[in-house]
């Protein structure tokens, strides 16, 4: 009887340890489903910003503001000389006689805004200014002239070189001039188109009244600093910040 209970005990805790490994392997079969299903739907949820299967790449461009430093002249302003001074005037607007084949005015530009300015010739006191900032020679100096007709028109012009003075001379003529690059004292006509070279700076201009002056109103004269075409439209009309406006007005 005793043996008997005691190989009874023995099936019993056979069976009982059977019953112990089994569990284990299922939780750990149950473990290994979620960790497979786990794995699955991470990839799934991978899969749907996806587009078959290449990852989508959405560039997005920004426009970087220009860095580039404005290192030309900064100041632009008209002056008129006055011999018996001996020094030349600023001017902030103009008025003289129109009368046919007769000049309206002569007038410079310096890159300064004193009120009278004065010293050796033209050429060296206007390169005192000029060459006060760093890169000033990588800059020109250009005009607009603006004036109503009689009829209802409207004449707008950008003045950079000889040939852009055509197209309205029956009014007003235009002469530009290079006072920097003559010698000394010596006599100088105005600027052709084949004497433009990359040395040139246009630093006056001469209006003289045409045949039909008397249908003209409304005269502005603009002086500018540019440096390339970036600061022109499309219609070639100065668009920069660094220029000077000059009111002429008939007597």
């Amino acid at each position: 009887m005793k043996n008997s209970i005691s190989k009874s005990t023995k099936i019993f805790l056979a069976l009982v340890l059977v019953t112990v490994v089994l569990a284990s392997l299922c939780g750990c079969s149950n473990k290994s489903q979620d960790d497979d299903n786990k794995n699955y739907s991470t990839h799934m949820t991978k899969e749907e910003v996806t587009t078959a299967g290449q990852p989508v790449t959405e560039e997005v461009t920004t426009e970087e503001p220009s860095t580039e430093q404005y290192l030309g002249p900064e100041i632009i302003n008209f002056y008129q000389s006055d011999r018996q001074a001996g020094c030349r005037r600023l001017v902030t607007e103009f008025t003289g006689p129109w009368n046919a084949g007769k000049d309206i005015l002569s007038i410079d530009v310096f890159a300064c805004d004193e009120e009278e300015i004065s010293g050796d010739t033209f050429s060296v006191v206007w390169k005192e200014y000029w060459e006060k900032y760093e890169k000033a020679y990588e800059y020109k100096i250009g005009y607009t002239l603006e004036f109503d007709t009689m009829d209802g028109g409207k004449i707008k012009r950008t003045i950079l070189e000889p040939d852009d003075i055509y197209g309205f001379l029956d009014y007003i003529e235009v002469y530009i001039y290079d006072d920097v690059n003559v010698p000394p004292n010596t006599w100088y006509s105005h600027l052709l188109q084949e004497q433009i070279t990359e040395d040139t700076y246009v630093t006056s201009i001469k209006l003289t009244c045409g045949e039909k002056i008397d249908e003209v109103s409304n005269v502005c004269l603009t002086a500018f600093i540019y440096k390339d075409e970036e600061e022109f439209d499309n219609e070639g009309n100065y668009t920069g910040e660094h220029f000077v406006k000059c009111p002429v007005y008939r007597q």
